[in-house]
């Protein structure tokens, strides 16, 4: 039953641009280690790119060690992705 909650939340879309670690926990395929290496790179994209979004699209998470094709293929009908900060 958690799995259906954790679903449910999932298909809201995560936006790896904003979740926190244990939001990009619950994708599939992605564990704790991951998810915080996902937000450890947006820290430090974002520091370098402050004019836009650390991640524009799902392709830009290969920057992210651990990342492959077959991961971003099963997490990719869960992500959204934020506007750029000059897009508002």
């Amino acid at each position: 039953m958690a799995e259906t909650g954790a679903r449910r939340e999932i298909a809201q879309g995560v936006d790896p641009n904003t979740a926190q670690w244990f939001e990009l926990a619950q994708l599939p395929g992605i564990g704790e280690t991951l998810a915080k290496r996902v937000v450890d790179c947006r820290e430090k994209r974002a520091e370098q790119v402050s004019d836009r979004a650390a991640f524009s699209a799902s392709a830009d998470l290969r920057q992210v060690k651990g990342f492959g094709g077959a991961t971003l293929l099963k997490i990719g009908p869960y992500l959204i992705f934020s506007p750029s900060a000059g897009e508002d």
